[in-house]
């Protein structure tokens, strides 16, 4: 099964997916599929792989 958590390499890909046509239509359509609504948590997360 795939890993279904969205995983970007850095902050500036997620602005960049999130202002993105495909990502504004998106935001557009949550209130269609999380009608108790919806949170976007960002924050930092420190690699410990190498």
């Amino acid at each position: 099964m795939d890993d279904p958590r969205a995983t970007v390499a850095d902050a500036a890909a997620v602005d960049a997916a999130l202002a993105s046509p495909h990502g504004q239509r998106l935001a557009a359509d949550v209130a269609n599929y999380a009608t108790g609504g919806a949170v976007i948590i960002r924050y930092p997360v420190q690699d410990s792989t190498g």
